[in-house]
């Protein structure tokens, strides 16, 4: 993540630098992919925001990448089974345990079988 925001920041310097805000005012925006802490540590490096307080990392060993999106216990997932939450990952191999919605079927899929719904 270190690498990641010097670069980020070094990145936005860069485009802000060459951008002339007397002809067009200038935007950052920022796809965060629920790593938002990155994108504050580029905000605070670049000097547009102070340090943020610490955030709880305690659901970062249950994140899975999935495509470009990530999963999680608890988030919506659709499969072709049907839509669900995720009660279970496993890190190993990004393999969901869902709970399909209106039914008590538990479906097991591999991260490249479903897609988290947003």
């Amino acid at each position: 993540k270190v690498f990641g925001v010097e670069y980020g920041a070094k990145m936005c310097r860069e485009l802000v630098e060459f951008l002339d805000t007397d002809v067009a005012p200038y935007a950052l925006h920022f796809y965060t992919l629920n790593l938002e802490k990155v994108v504050y540590g580029i905000l605070e490096m670049i000097g547009i925001m102070e340090k943020q307080v610490e955030a709880d990392e305690a659901d970062a060993l249950t994140m899975a990448a999935v495509g470009s999106a990530w999963a999680r216990v608890g988030d919506t997932v659709k499969c072709a089974t049907g839509t669900g939450v995720v009660t279970e990952m496993d890190q190993s191999t990004g393999t969901a345990t869902i709970k399909l919605n209106d039914s008590d079927t538990i479906v097991k899929c591999q991260k490249s079988e479903y897609e988290k719904v947003f």
